[in-house]
């Protein structure tokens, strides 16, 4: 007698003879039900604060698709370098070299993080991107340039813009 019970799939076969349509069929549902379990627990293990530090804080942010699986637009855009990839990618997983990053190995707690030269503020990826008065130079030319694609983006609220920037092909 074969047993399976994982999830949601539950069967019995006494021996007998399954067509192998059937078998493909069964194998699918089941390689599903095992994915959207995998997915389930994957996305709690990233949401988990360890010790008061989330290092996907960022990239839990800005997903649009949740469960997509596949890899990010940005990284098939062959305009962009190697390197300019990279940077993306830290960027993106909350590992690029900010105070929110960089001051946990000096212990400095995450909520005195300060940006350097905003000085009030928390030094993030939402910061540096969407506030910090030492990037407004490149911010804005990068939004006159998104304008011409997304006309709406001025109409979205801080974090909107930062999730749809974080979304961006290049």
């Amino acid at each position: 007698m074969y047993v399976l019970s994982i999830n949601g799939f539950d069967g019995t076969f006494k021996g007998k003879y399954i067509p192998k349509s059937r078998c493909k069929d069964m194998t699918n549902q089941l390689i599903t039900i095992m994915f959207d379990k995998y997915k389930n627990e994957w996305l709690t293990s990233i949401n988990l604060t360890r010790g008061g530090r989330n290092k996907l804080r960022t990239y839990t942010k800005h997903l649009n698709s949740l469960f997509s699986f596949v890899s990010e637009p940005y990284l098939k855009c062959n305009s962009l370098s190697r390197a300019r990839k990279s940077a993306q990618a830290k960027f993106r997983c909350g590992v690029a070299p900010l105070i929110i990053e960089t001051g946990r190995f000096d212990g400095i707690p995450a909520n005195e993080r300060y940006c350097f030269h905003c000085v009030t503020c928390i030094e993030n990826e939402e910061h540096v991107l969407m506030n910090c008065t030492l990037y407004d130079n490149i911010r804005q030319n990068k939004f006159v340039t998104i304008l011409n694609t997304e006309p709406d983006f001025l109409s979205l609220n801080c974090s909107e813009q930062f999730c749809q920037l974080m979304s961006m092909k290049n």
